[in-house]
């Protein structure tokens, strides 16, 4: 029997290969908008499944067609409602359905604050933070008074409310104002969980993980590492206990969790988390890769930072190779929401090209990841702290290649800017920024040191190790950059002549990489046979031992790269 030219096959057939065509000419998208005005209520629908589907960019075409033609109230509605969440592939979309909704009669508040509600957490999927904030607090204000009247009966909605709220305010570095709203969410959600886990156990996960992100983004790393071990177990729980739908939760939990056990040293436990997270959100992406695409670039990026901290260098290559082109593509796709990122990606990549000898691809990567930090600071009024924090990582990075490339009076430069921007961070917040403070000082004074800039090299180097010692007090995952940054400083301190102190500051280094060999097998050898050597070289000279020959005298290193996970 032959199928019908103008059966309900043919708008599918039509909109896919529009979507395809997409990808490279970019008028098709105009066609996409013109094809679905000819019949909003029928092809609106069919095109929102095509490009859920992955047929091709043709969301913002989608979204105009939207707006272009307003349906009636209940297909409006069931169109909302047939739009996933997340997604990456109908982000614009999803946006203007929303915003069609909250145009819609209702006299009821509590409807009103859900429709606001489903805007405010497109808006923010969106990247339009600064809208998402508005529209959360009037949904906020709303749904603070029904708690009021009836604690009972409201304490759910009012709890998700305040959850996006304070997500909102700490993605616009409002951090003071959303901690507390975050905590309050915690308080509600956890009494609702308590009376009732298997319907408000995903939530509780979620606002733990909320709390967890801020108490990271302090410095707060073991209460951090706390909450996230909870938001780990519960999620669990409800994955066994009730269904793998909550699978995506665990996932998330698990990358909160990979972050602090990183920030505290103990990064073969964190190898371990996020390698269960990249495994569950593989899996999850081949059943729907529009919802857990951008997770799993996330996830990637942090297990390339666990692999290239352990000195797996080529496959931390790999991770961050796979990750990189899919986060382009994605904020090609949607800049707002994703093109923050991409900057902090690119560095770990060349925080990996560097390790395998690609220094001029290094530094490529590297100038493309400046040049974006620069234009976001200079797009972005929010969030300055979080672009300058890279900012400062990124030039530091970019020292380090300029510097492996023999380019040393390039490189200070960078460096300086670095510590400028790292000063103002400290004087903001010395606990979450003291350390990238120190990693700036470190390139200063190794490249002030080769331009034979004796005093700028051994001041940098002492402060550097003040700031790393505060650092490792906090939590013992700065050990290795205190190690080096003491060697740096032995020899700054041999030009002056200062022998004796040299020499204390090599013997602690060889110390704590001993201490460092025993904790992380392999991955510290090459670093503690040098600093041996050096101590070695270092006692023959004060004539407490006899001089080896073939020991060969201390060298200050050209660079050693900033570790890439603390771009943050």
């Amino acid at each position: 029997m032959r199928t019908s030219q103008t059966g309900p096959d043919r708008p599918t057939r039509l909109l896919t290969l529009l979507a395809r065509a997409a990808h490279h000419t970019p008028s098709a998208l105009a066609t996409v908008t013109a094809v679905i005005g000819e019949a909003p209520s029928r092809l609106l629908p069919v095109a929102v499944a095509v490009a859920h589907s992955g047929a091709g960019p043709i969301d913002r075409a989608i979204a105009d067609a939207v707006r272009e033609n307003p349906l009636p109230d209940e297909e409006l509605r069931a169109l909302a409602a047939l739009i996933p969440y997340p997604t990456h592939a109908l982000v614009h979309t999803a946006a203007a359905v929303t915003g069609q909704v909250l145009t819609l009669p209702d006299d009821e508040d509590l409807s009103r604050a859900r429709r606001l509600g489903d805007h405010g957490v497109r808006l923010s999927a969106l990247g339009d933070w600064p809208a998402a904030l508005a529209v959360d607090e009037t949904a906020v204000a709303l749904l603070r008074r029904l708690y009021a009247e009836d604690p009972a009966g409201h304490a759910a909605e009012f709890a998700r409310g305040l959850s996006n709220l304070g997500i909102d305010l700490n993605r616009l570095g409002r951090y003071e104002e959303g901690f507390a709203i975050t905590r309050e969410a915690l308080e509600l959600v956890r009494d609702l969980a308590t009376e009732d886990f298997a319907r408000h156990g995903y939530h509780l996960v979620d606002a733990l993980r909320n709390l967890g992100v801020e108490l990271s983004r302090e410095g707060h790393w073991d209460e951090a590492l706390t909450v996230d071990q909870e938001a780990v177990a519960l999620a669990r729980r409800l994955v066994e206990e009730w269904s793998e739908s909550y699978l995506p939760y665990l996932a998330g939990a698990l990358q909160c969790a990979g972050v602090d056990l990183a920030h505290q040293g103990r990064w073969d436990e964190a190898l371990a988390v996020d390698e269960e997270a990249v495994a569950i959100l593989r899996e999850l992406l081949a059943g729907d890769p529009d919802r857990h695409e951008a997770d799993l670039v996330q996830a990637l990026g942090q297990l390339g930072t666990d692999l290239h901290r352990l000195a797996r260098h080529d496959e931390a290559f790999a991770v961050f190779t796979e990750s990189t082109a899919t986060l382009r593509r994605l904020a090609a796709e949607n800049p707002a929401a994703h093109e923050a990122e991409l900057p902090r990606m690119l560095v770990k990549l060349g925080s990996t090209l560097t390790e395998v000898g690609r220094l001029h691809e290094a530094l490529a990567v590297d100038e493309e990841a400046l040049r974006s930090l620069r234009r976001l600071l200079g797009e972005s009024a929010e969030n300055v702290e979080r672009f300058e924090s890279d900012l400062a990582h990124t030039l530091s990075c970019l020292g380090t290649d300029l510097s492996r490339l023999d380019r040393d009076a390039e490189a200070v430069v960078r460096d300086e800017e670095a510590v400028a921007i790292g000063r103002r961070l400290v004087a903001r917040n010395p606990e979450a920024h003291g350390a990238q403070l120190a990693r700036s000082l470190i390139g200063l004074g190794v490249r002030a040191y080769r331009l034979c800039r004796w005093d700028d090299s051994l001041a940098a180097d002492l402060e550097a190790v003040e700031l790393f010692r505060a650092a490792h007090r906090a939590s013992s995952a700065h050990e290795p950059e205190l190690a080096r940054a003491l060697g740096n400083l032995a020899e700054s301190l041999s030009h002056f002549d200062r022998h004796a102190e040299a020499l204390t500051a090599a013997e602690e280094q060889v110390s704590r990489y001993r201490r460092l060999r025993v904790a992380w097998p392999g991955t510290f050898d090459q670093a503690l046979a040098t600093a041996e050597s050096e101590l070695r070289h270092r006692r023959a000279r004060l004539g407490l031992d006899e001089l080896d020959p073939e020991i060969v005298p201390p060298r200050r290193s050209p660079a050693v790269r900033p570790d890439p996970h603390q771009a943050a």
